[in-house]
């Protein structure tokens, strides 16, 4: 996501340009222009280097005065499961998947908390999607998300549909 000063700007860029043929124009959002922004907020923070969870929270379009301008949609069909040489039970597993997902977003799973907590903040992940291992944990989790690996680094579909999603530079390296 685009820190919110980017759309400040823009909103300046296109008030003062788009004033010079309608002075009316500076007083609207982005000079009268219809902007349409996408994304997901759980999945795409804004990048501020070095910054803090509150620094970065703070740079998020939800945090600038334009936010009360804008009109949210959501989108309510998993495209994704529309298409695809899914099985049956495949297709039923990836929507459980998808709901799975949605429901965590939005706080409607059951939480748990810790002796020590004041606030319940522990969800629990269904055993389907946790790597299990004794041993060495990253080894495990390449093997998961990369089985046959040596057989396969050359093919590029076998490479675009695998990741290992990582919060900070800090934990891939």
């Amino acid at each position: 996501m685009t820190h919110k000063r980017c759309f400040e700007a823009l909103d300046r860029t296109l008030r003062d340009l788009l004033s010079k043929q309608a002075p009316s124009n500076s007083i609207v959002p982005f000079g009268g222009k219809v902007i349409v922004l996408g994304g997901d907020f759980r999945q795409i923070l804004p990048v501020v280097r070095k910054g803090s969870r509150a620094s970065i929270v703070d740079a998020s379009i939800t945090n600038s005065p334009l936010w009360c301008h804008v009109i949210l949609l959501r989108l309510t069909m998993n495209m994704r499961l529309l298409h695809g040489d899914f099985a049956e039970q495949g297709h039923l597993d990836l929507q459980d998947f998808a709901d799975w997902v949605l429901d965590l977003g939005d706080g409607r799973l059951p939480v748990t908390k810790k002796i020590d907590e004041s606030e319940p903040t522990w969800v629990d992940i269904p055993n389907d999607l946790l790597i299990k291992t004794s041993g060495d944990k990253i080894k495990a989790t390449i093997d998961e998300v990369f089985p046959h690996f040596t057989n396969h680094y050359r093919d590029h579909c076998y490479l675009a549909c695998r990741a290992v999603v990582c919060p900070n530079n800090s934990t891939v390296d």
